[in-house]
């Protein structure tokens, strides 16, 4: 579990041909070291699918969701989200995030 200023908490499943994240907390540019993290090593799981759960993530901001778009640069197509709520459902909406990156739930 890595975590980055007691803002956001991190979980990374590696499932044989794909990577599950977990988030937890706020994603904001207070978590940017810890999620650079995350993405180096899905960078070297290359090939691979990730699943981002956001069920735990309670906060998210415009940083945030940059972090998000670095995850789709890494992992191309094979990125989607899952279960956002609350706030984060609403930023992703006002977003149009759904054009970009395929949200579940």
């Amino acid at each position: 579990m890595w975590t980055a200023e007691r803002f956001v908490d991190f979980e990374l499943k590696d499932l044989g041909n794909s990577c599950e994240l977990f988030l937890q907390g706020r994603l904001t540019f207070d978590g940017n070291a810890a999620f650079r993290t995350i993405i180096e090593t899905l960078e070297k799981k290359s090939g691979r699918s990730a699943i981002v759960d956001l069920s735990g993530l309670d906060f998210i901001d415009s940083a945030g969701l940059g972090m998000l778009l670095l995850l789709q640069e890494t992992c191309g197509r094979g990125l989607s989200l899952r279960a956002p709520k609350g706030q984060v459902r609403r930023l992703l909406a006002a977003a149009h995030f759904q054009t970009i990156v395929p949200i579940a739930g």
